[in-house]
């Protein structure tokens, strides 16, 4: 995912949420979706982010037990596609809701730093 390849990024990450499906667990769902949301929005795919992320939230609210850690990546993912539809104020909230999530388990830990320094119209 770090290469910059965008298409192949996609392609593995379909690729998992086919095998995901099978396996029909859906906080592996919930990761992969939530992943891709913003590798289909760096694909351009405004739409096809925006239904994954319905997805998640359908996903978020029949699932229970969720670590902290995807919790985030979620609301992250959340937080990208409002700035990608040019809706700033709930990019906000989301990214505040994101950094109080991460304060409460690690001030120091590498997502903190890149919530705090996300770049956006945020």
């Amino acid at each position: 995912m770090d290469l910059g390849n965008t298409a192949k990024e996609l392609e593995a990450l379909t690729q998992a949420e086919s095998i995901v499906r099978r396996l029909a667990d859906p906080q592996l769902l919930l990761k992969v979706q939530c992943n891709t949301v913003e590798t289909e929005l760096a694909a351009g795919h405004l739409d096809r982010a925006a239904q994954r992320m319905n997805e998640v939230r359908e996903l978020l609210a029949r699932t229970s037990h969720l670590s902290q850690e995807q919790r985030i990546v979620c609301v992250h993912a959340d937080a990208t596609l409002a700035d990608a539809r040019g809706d700033p104020a709930t990019a906000v909230a989301r990214i505040e809701t994101a950094i109080a999530l991460q304060e409460q388990m690690d001030r120091t830990d590498q997502t903190y730093r890149s919530l705090l320094d996300r770049p956006s119209t945020v």
